[in-house]
């Protein structure tokens, strides 16, 4: 094969891509599986759900089974590339041992195959005899964020609009409850409002509790690429545990477990004391509060007395320099600041707090809602958001960020779905805890589980 500079090139990149994702270049038997094949029927389009990123895939089908995979090279998230979970689905998908491949139905105390109507006719024989003896609320559901928006929307209408009850939850409960009440109390929205195309716009990355060269691959490597082609962009990566995502930091702070907060609260100071705020964002875009009550500028200064540089050093193990390095790197007025988060954050005690004082440090800056700025939070499951806070998959929700609690919300999805606004009950049921505390004492008697495992990931 005659190789040219751009072929070369191309080969390069794609190489330096993969390596960044955890993909070894040399792995035949993953190459094998992405490689297009000429023997393929046709291509269909599929996310990827193995983690938070949402990549776009590329399935290569033949007389019904998958025989290929590839990235999607139109899809703007991972731009035709996968990382190793990525390339590893058409091994997966072709597993003899532990894939189910047919619905299965328990017969005098065994697991033995079935047909697909014989399964779901068993399933609304149970939830039918269920409901008529013991009510609506003796039947649930519990999704997650690796189902799809639409299969998500379609739980909602059928447990809050045709069955009649808010027994429905969602993994992402166990997850995203920290980032969702940080968003909420900051914002009184539950979204974040920054982008994935930020990558490519921001001067800094503050990376904190997240290992994304393992957990976020793709777009790990997005941020390689970024480091790589932009002029002085820098990493910061704050994290208890040393990972492969310091690889590619300019400033590690490796604080103490459990003192992120203390960390946060010092850069504030600092970013304050230098005066590295955007007053006029502030008086013109905020409010302050502390405990719901408002504040003033000098009363939140006041505040953060108590996180001196000096005194944080000494509860988070750091230099009290590298704290100070840290907030002025990130309020530097020539820089966009990118802020990344997942559950290193997220599933702790103080999950909330932090959440607001990472948000504090681009509220303080102005550093939001523009391109390569903002506090983006990552997520562990592609659809965390769109599925589960979007279309209303938690006991309290209904599609579009409207609340069970609230009589015109209830009224609208009524309408919509062509259901009397009596059929969606007022008030919320079960969260995930208390619904399989429901289930042990024996008040819900059916449960249908999809696209997770709580037996394995539930507290």
């Amino acid at each position: 094969m005659k190789l040219t500079r751009r072929s070369f090139l191309k080969a390069s990149a794609a190489a330096a891509v993969m390596t960044a994702a955890g993909v070894n270049p040399k792995e035949k038997s993953l190459l094998s599986v992405a490689k297009a094949s000429s023997e393929v029927d046709k291509w269909t389009k599929a996310p990827c759900r193995f983690c938070g990123t949402g990549c776009g895939v590329l399935v290569g089908v033949k007389d019904g089974k998958v025989v290929a995979v590839k990235g999607d090279k139109k899809n703007p998230v991972n731009k035709g590339f996968l990382c190793i979970k990525g390339y590893s689905l058409g091994k997966l998908m072709n597993a003899t041992e532990d894939r189910l491949k047919k619905p299965m139905i328990r017969k005098n105390g065994k697991m033995v195959e079935t047909d697909w109507e014989t399964a779901l006719d068993l399933v609304a024989k149970k939830y039918r005899e269920s409901i008529d003896t013991y009510g609506p609320d003796s039947v649930a559901v519990f999704s997650s964020g690796q189902s799809t928006v639409q299969e998500g929307y379609v739980l909602s209408k059928l447990m809050k609009g045709a069955i009649g009850t808010n027994n429905l939850e969602c993994n992402a409960r166990l997850c995203m409850a920290s980032a969702v009440v940080g968003y909420l109390s900051v914002y009184g929205k539950d979204e974040p409002m920054g982008a994935y195309a930020d990558f490519e716009e921001t001067d800094l990355f503050f990376i904190i509790g997240a290992n994304m060269a393992e957990c976020h691959p793709i777009l790990y490597s997005r941020v390689v690429q970024r480091k790589r082609k932009g002029s002085d962009v820098k990493v910061i990566v704050a994290d208890p545990r040393e990972t492969r995502t310091n690889k590619i930091s300019d400033l590690d702070l490796a604080f103490k477990p459990g003192t992120d907060t203390a960390l946060l609260n010092a850069m504030a100071y600092v970013i304050i004391e230098e005066d590295l705020i955007d007053e006029d964002f502030i008086n013109s875009h905020t409010n302050l509060k502390q405990d719901g009550k408002d504040i003033t500028l000098n009363e939140f200064k006041e505040f953060l007395a108590e996180y001196t540089p000096q005194k944080a050093a000494k509860i988070t193990g750091l230099d009290a320099d590298d704290i100070v390095k840290a907030a002025k790197m990130f309020a530097d007025p020539k820089r966009e600041s990118l802020s990344l988060w997942t559950m290193g954050v997220n599933q702790q005690i103080q999950g909330v707090p932090i959440n607001q004082a990472i948000h504090n440090l681009h509220l303080l800056t102005g550093k939001i809602c523009r391109p390569g700025s903002s506090p983006l939070s990552l997520t562990g499951q592609p659809s965390a958001c769109g599925t589960a806070r979007e279309v209303g998959t938690f006991t309290h929700k209904l599609p579009a960020h409207r609340v069970v609690m609230k009589k015109e919300h209830r009224e609208e999805m009524a309408k919509h779905w062509g259901v009397d606004v009596d059929k969606i009950p007022p008030k919320p049921s079960y969260h995930t805890m208390a619904m399989f505390e429901a289930i042990n004492k024996g008040d819900i008697n059916a449960l249908w589980v999809t696209t997770t495992n709580p037996a394995h990931s539930l507290p």
